[in-house]
């Protein structure tokens, strides 16, 4: 439930659908670990390892995704993204460059132009998807977050209270 402009959730707080794992071996997670894509790396954008997080909007307007999130590849463009969507949008990249740390940089690929992840949401029910891309690539927290709220509010902010547990 969105609070002053901020939904904040514990990734592993859904139904975990095949292909992704609660995971705590990486230190510096939150709640009861974190959720991690572990079958193979695909660019196939067919909803495998659907998640689905009902957030409730008080507030209309223009809300950014980002994502805290951790991959460890030699190569920090491989293992490095997800795909995300809100609503009937189109599923998009989000992608994090920082190598073996956790932290808040996800960003959204279209076309090859980077950008944060923005979707004009309506008040009551919006429906934010996750969808496995890459092997390895895990997900601690996620915040959603109206456009006139700072880094360090969405950062900072307590998870937000669920309503009902999707499961």
């Amino acid at each position: 439930m969105e609070k002053n402009g901020i939904i904040k959730i514990e990734a592993e707080d859904v139904f975990l659908s095949d292909g992704w794992e609660l995971e705590n071996r990486i230190a510096d997670y939150s709640g009861e670990g974190y959720i991690t894509w572990v079958k193979k790396t695909t660019v196939e954008k067919n909803n495998q390892g659907l998640l689905e997080y009902p957030l409730m909007i008080n507030k209309a307007g223009k809300y950014i995704v980002k994502l805290r999130n951790y991959h460890d590849c030699e190569d920090f463009t491989e293992c490095n993204d997800v795909f995300v969507k809100m609503n009937d949008d189109d599923w998009k990249k989000n992608f994090n460059h920082s190598l073996a740390e956790w932290d808040w940089n996800s960003r959204q690929d279209i076309d090859h132009v980077f950008s944060d992840a923005s979707y004009e949401l309506s008040e009551g029910i919006n429906i934010l998807y996750l969808s496995g891309r890459s092997e390895n690539f895990s997900i601690d927290k996620i915040a959603v977050y109206h456009e006139s709220i700072t880094k360090e509010e969405y950062q900072n902010a307590e998870i937000s209270k669920c309503v009902q547990k999707t499961d």
